[in-house]
Parts: C-alpha cells; structure tokens; sequence
C-alpha cells in the first residue's frame, strides 16, 4: 500500500494517472497551452469509475489552489489504489478530477496563470460587480509594489492588523476581490481555462445526477493535521443537513462563524448550478491544518511580491518553497492524519450515496 506523498505536480500525476490505470477507471485528460516547472505537461486529469449510468455521483477535486494539491492528490491516488477496489461501487459513479488548477501546482502558486484564484472566479462576470474597497486599503500596506519583500507582519500591515481585528482581518482578505491583479484572492476579470474545462466535463458526466455529493481538498486553515469538514453556506439551509449527513456531524457552515474558514464570492462549488433544483446536493471543502495563520499570509505575500516585483532567482526560489511548506507539512505523521480523515470522509459519502445510512 502506498501511502508517500508526491514531491511536485509532475510526481503526483504520473501516481494519479498510475492508479487510474491500477483501478481501471476511464481516463480523461484535459491539457492547457502552458508547460509546468519541469518542462511537463500541465492537465486537469479525470478519472470515471463505478456505475457510469447511476444518478448517485461522488466528486472530488484536488489542486483547486495549485500548491495545495500535494494532499489532495494524495488522497485521490489512495483512493484508486486502495479503497476504490474494496468496495462496492455498483450504485454510485465516481469523478475524482486531478490538478484543477494545474498551472498553480506546478509553479507552487495559490492561483493560476493569471493571478487568478480559482475558487474565487465562478461568478457570472456579465452581472456581478463586486464591492472591493476594504481590500484596496488592505492592499496598500500588504502587497503593493514598494513594499518590501517582508515575512513578518509588523510595520504598516501589523497596525492594520491590530486595528482591524485578527478575524475582520482574515474576512477582508479571503472574500475574494476583483480589483486589483497583482493582488491576493483576485477573481479575475472572465473565466478562466480551469473554469471553462470543469464546466464541460462536468455538464457531459453529471447528465443523469440526482444525488451528489461533492469533496473539494484544500490545506492551510486549522490545527495542524486536522481536516475540518466545512460547509459554505447557512447551518439552517437544507443543503447544510444533506452535508452533514452525507460527512459527518461534524461539518462546520461558514455562515455560522464555527468555520475555520469565512465566507468568500465565486466559489467552484457554483459550477454545479447547473444541476436541476431537484437534485440532492452535499458539499464539503475538506480542509487540512498546516501552519500558522500568520505563516499562511507571509507566503501568499511573499510569494505574490516575487512573482510580480522580484528579479534575483534564488530569491523567487524560496518563496515557491516558502509556499510548498506552507501549504504541505512534510512529515509522516501529518501525511498519515491527512489519509486517514479522508478514508473515513469518502467511505462516510459512499455509504450514504448506496442508500445506506
């Protein structure tokens, strides 16, 4: 059984196209114009399995923001190449798409080619304006171009930090903006290539949905190792009680402030608005703690500042592995926790999805 993580996008794919093989699930492989780090093919990889013809459909995304994908790739091999052939998949069809933003992957960026952060880009950009002006002040003293490259929060960051609130704070920054393009959580302009590509697989292999239950692995909030089950939207919502009986009772809404996370515009769950007002919907980001939230902020800045204002290699070279352990705790204990939680979610999902909970 393997149960290693991948050290780069160009590793974890050839384990996810691996096992896809192993499980003899369909393959379906999207490749984008750009080429990764390595010179690599960049693709969003889909792997189809179970009853192709079910209404019952389990979905799972990994790499939604780039280098957060190591665990959830990891979890998906594992899922091929361990779970998958041991259970009964008669009843439900399984979608585990692979690298959804694969740009960001290989280029250890949160967001993609564009600067674009993909879940915060599914909005309906010919209607939606977007009110954008507590991120333009933050983004004078966080990002802009003559702030030095820092990793502490201190100076003119640490007194807005102080007098905003740790949590207005966080609110401010994770909302999603759509101003400023050098920025951090920029939704972009129109949607983009991972966007595009998702809604025309998803809208071909989810005709015949009726029930789903959807899965979207991140990492970076929360304690250390911990995957908290968070739902975005109303603990009141119907959808909220589907959730939680579909993961575990556990399940966190944003809208209730029990979350790691806050709540934020343009998220890729909206890329199933598409299925029919009928159609029972569970969703869940699983989220991974990893460092200090403090930690987190530092290298999407860090980052974000080199990729746009730095000129020494070495330099931008740090910040990408600033990124990468930011977002990836490379230790065994962490990569074990991260396998075991989703084991038990996706078993959890699959079992309600074959009438049995």
């Amino acid at each position: 059984m393997n149960t290693t993580f991948s050290p780069s996008y160009k590793s974890c794919r050839q384990r996810f196209l691996s096992a896809v093989q192993y499980s003899e699930f369909r393959l379906e492989s999207l490749v984008m114009p750009e080429k990764g780090r390595q010179g690599e093919t960049l693709a969003m990889d889909v792997a189809v399995g179970g009853n192709e013809h079910s209404e019952n459909i389990v979905v799972c995304f990994s790499g939604v923001h780039g280098a957060e994908g190591f665990a959830g790739s990891a979890c998906q091999s594992h899922f091929l190449e361990n779970i998958a052939p041991k259970v009964d998949l008669g009843n439900v069809k399984i979608l585990l798409v692979h690298g959804v933003n694969p740009y960001g992957f290989s280029y250890l960026r949160r967001t993609n080619e564009n600067n674009v952060d993909m879940n915060r880009n599914f909005v309906d950009f010919s209607k939606f304006r977007s009110d954008d002006h507590e991120y333009q002040e933050l983004h004078k003293v966080l990002l802009a171009s003559e702030i030095p490259n820092m990793d502490i929060i201190e100076g003119p960051l640490g007194e807005y930090v102080a007098l905003q609130g740790a949590s207005k704070f966080q609110e401010i920054l994770a909302k999603g903006q759509y101003s400023e393009s050098k920025g951090l959580f920029y939704g972009g302009t129109q949607a983009q290539w991972s966007r595009l590509t998702l809604e025309k697989v998803l809208l071909k292999e989810m005709v015949a949905a009726k029930k789903v239950a959807f899965l979207d692995i991140h990492t970076g909030l929360g304690p250390e190792g911990y995957g908290e089950l968070i739902f975005n939207g109303s603990p009141q919502s119907q959808a909220y009680q589907f959730s939680a009986a579909m993961f575990g009772n556990d399940v966190k809404a944003t809208h209730s402030g029990e979350a790691v996370a806050t709540s934020s515009t343009g998220l890729v769950q909206h890329v199933f608005d598409f299925l029919d007002e009928s159609c029972l919907f569970a969703s869940s980001t699983l989220e991974y703690g990893t460092v200090e939230f403090a930690n987190i902020v530092n290298a999407l800045r860090s980052e974000c500042w080199q990729y746009f204002y730095g000129t020494n290699e070495s330099t931008k070279e740090k910040a990408r592995e600033q990124m990468k352990s930011s977002f990836y705790v490379q230790t065994h204990r962490w990569e074990q926790a991260v396998l075991a939680r989703f084991s038990d979610v996706i078993t959890r999902a699959l079992h309600c999805m074959a009438g049995n909970n």
